[in-house]
């Protein structure tokens, strides 16, 4: 499980950022205020979820503290909520 990631942003876009780390760019879904709060070659460390699903695959979603993490998993565990929508 990737449980935190540290590096440079290279690449913004709405909801996701491309974060370098050690040479390897790990695209990470973050909510849209944190794209408007950082920039590309900004430094961040954000604390990660990583989900597998049959039809998506692997997602990771980035937040820059433990408590917002830890919000996202118990809000997965609602009926008819999922990822995208918590992470908006």
């Amino acid at each position: 499980m990737i449980s935190s990631i540290h590096g440079k942003i290279i690449y913004a876009d709405a909801g996701f950022v491309i974060v370098e780390c050690a040479g390897v760019g790990y695209k990470v879904n973050v909510p849209r205020d944190l794209v408007m709060t950082y920039g590309i070659d900004d430094e961040i460390l954000l604390y990660t979820y990583l989900q597998f699903s049959e039809q998506n695959g692997l997602a990771l979603y980035g937040f820059l503290t433990v408590s917002e993490e830890k919000m996202f998993e118990q809000l997965l565990g609602v009926n008819s909520v999922g990822a995208k929508a918590v992470n908006s």
